[in-house]
């Protein structure tokens, strides 16, 4: 039995070759992109930490509860980010149906 010397696949999946090649990568994020991820990602955390604090406070500053109250605040301030995004995508899409009727 012979050995394939080439360091490559045999011919026979040369087909399937071309379709892992044709799947669509994931592209690298610019730059401007990235700083304003980090950016929201810090806004996010600011949010989230100032809400815990105010659960902290309306829990009677009761210690040995942050990680509950961390959990809790990150769920209501994300909670409110999507209430909001819907609020915007509806006030989109009024928008968007009164200009298609006009």
């Amino acid at each position: 039995m012979t050995k394939n010397p080439l360091p490559y696949l045999p011919e026979s999946t040369v087909g399937d070759q071309a379709v892992r090649k044709a799947r669509i990568l994931p592209r690298p994020v610019p730059s401007f992109a990235r700083e304003e991820i980090t950016m929201n990602q810090k806004a996010l955390q600011e949010q989230i930490a100032a809400k815990a604090y105010e659960l902290y406070e309306k829990k009677g500053q009761m210690h040995g509860r942050d990680f509950e109250d961390w959990l809790e605040a990150e769920r209501l301030v994300l909670a409110e980010l999507k209430s909001q995004s819907g609020r915007q995508i509806s006030r989109l899409r009024r928008r968007t149906r009164r200009s298609n009727k006009g």
